[in-house]
């Protein structure tokens, strides 16, 4: 362990020096006055390599402190085949220039290369915020811009240039992910702050593993068990919770159990999992990532039911997962994947499983005013199995599952019919189990080919409690 900790000391003191060289070098790399044309020139023909042969990298450097020093290489590489030069610079001066124009986010990028905040929230040019440990700081000790205009030129236009939108009268908020990075921006005069609200969120592409969920105290063995024995099967599940529960690490670790060669379609908006990374192609997983496409323009914009009815369905599937549905239309897309035989994952925002299926339930009916309450009902009970409930506990600064809900259907009087296999007591403190599983559960289980020994223990019930 001793040695790991030196090892990873080592590595941050190396990058350190990196960035110190690097802030001291930017410094003397200036354009000297009568050679920004030829800069110019260079700039441009970088730029175009980069969006032509590298344009993730392009992005992923903004935000990602180690694909910084990837670009710089790239862009040196760029300047000798190219043959680019400019008077009074060396080839790093150049680069570093390029880095700094089309990629740098100024007082941001102290922010990003530490990697300790979740989320940088910049409420105008005065108001800057972080997400740390599970809570909003103020960050004006951290970030710090001029004026509105400082904020608009080194954040707003080179994240705006980057995902090819604009901000305007007519349109004035922005959702986009960059490289890693998901980015919400509203403009003026929407926006009554001091200058535009950027939200940025890094979703890392490594993941939780099953010993990260039991030390973080997220769930119990046999919560972890139950969890790889949903994701064999072909049973729908929804992930529920707030913003910031975890639902999406939840799915990213459950994901890595289904079974390698199933051939599962990921459809995000934006992209966050990244599954066909983390679960690679040479170990036999057979991820595909799809990701919608919101230009402002119906006969142009690609939403989650596209990508389930006119492309999924057609793509040989033998599962989905979505991400967040927001939609009414997005939540029928993914009911009529799951009744088609596909096994299919979605997340939600709601508190416990009674409120998620309540919200569902609304949204249908919205979605199809001729569908009476009980139809909608009928519809969500057959079509889903399971209801996941995440939250974090701000004062403990963990995240915990606090429910495991299956549907079973309807009572006579066509009520939804709740069965909670585990829950997290709050007041005890505890994970409590208990109830055992239907028979419907277990249907699905064994239409998957799940040997019985394998889920026998969920079919009767001894109560384990944990802490």
């Amino acid at each position: 362990m001793q040695i790991r900790r030196n090892k990873v000391n080592l590595e941050e003191a190396a990058y350190q020096n990196q960035v110190k060289q690097l802030e001291e070098h930017t410094a003397e790399a200036k354009v000297e006055e009568g050679n920004e044309t030829a800069y110019s020139k260079a700039k441009g023909i970088i730029r175009e390599r980069f969006l032509t042969n590298h344009s993730r990298l392009f992005q992923e450097s903004m935000f990602e402190r180690e694909k910084q020093q990837e670009f710089l290489r790239i862009c040196r590489t760029i300047i000798k085949e190219e043959s680019l030069a400019v008077p009074g610079m060396k080839p790093d001066d150049i680069a570093i220039n390029v880095w700094k124009d089309l990629c740098s986010l100024g007082p941001l990028d102290k922010v990003f290369h530490e990697g300790t905040a979740n989320e940088i929230m910049i409420n105008g040019f005065d108001q800057p915020w972080i997400y740390k440990s599970g809570k909003h700081v103020p960050a004006s000790d951290q970030i710090s811009f001029e004026s509105a205009k400082h904020l608009e030129t080194t954040v707003v236009t080179k994240i705006l240039n980057q995902c090819g939108k604009s901000i305007n009268r007519t349109n004035q908020i922005v959702d986009a992910r960059i490289g890693n990075a998901r980015v919400s921006i509203v403009g003026n005069p929407t926006s009554v702050m001091k200058g535009p609200i950027v939200t940025i969120r890094q979703f890392p592409v490594q993941n939780f593993s099953e010993e990260d969920f039991l030390n973080y105290g997220s769930a119990t063995p046999e919560m972890i068990e139950f969890m790889k024995l949903l994701a064999r099967s072909g049973a729908t599940i929804v992930m529920a919770g707030p913003t910031g529960s975890g639902k999406t690490t939840t799915y990213k670790f459950m994901a890595g159990y289904i079974p390698k060669g199933e051939r599962t379609v990921a459809i995000e908006n934006p992209t966050e999992m990244y599954l066909h990374e983390l679960y690679s192609y040479e170990e036999g997983y057979h991820f595909l990532t799809e990701e919608c496409q919101d230009t402002g323009n119906p006969e142009t914009e690609v939403t989650i039911q596209d990508l389930i009815v006119k492309a999924g369905m057609r793509q040989f599937p033998d599962r989905f997962i979505i991400g967040e549905i927001r939609q009414a239309r997005d939540l029928l897309a993914a009911i009529e994947a799951s009744f088609t035989g596909h096994g299919t994952w979605w997340t939600m925002h709601g508190t416990n499983a009674r409120a998620v299926f309540g919200r569902a339930r609304m949204m249908v009916t919205r979605a199809d005013p001729s569908m009476t309450v009980q139809d909608a009902v009928t519809l969500i009970t057959e079509s889903v199995n399971i209801i996941m409930v995440q939250k974090r506990f701000k004062k403990e600064n963990k995240i915990r599952i606090t429910e495991i809900v299956e549907i079973v259907g309807t009572d006579e009087k066509g009520a939804p019919i709740f069965n909670t296999i585990f829950r997290y007591n709050q007041r005890m403190r505890m994970f409590q189990r208990l109830n055992k599983i239907s028979q419907r559960l277990q249907d699905t289980f064994e239409y998957s080919e799940i040997d019985e020994l394998d889920y026998s223990r969920f079919i009767t019930l001894k109560e384990v409690n944990a802490g």
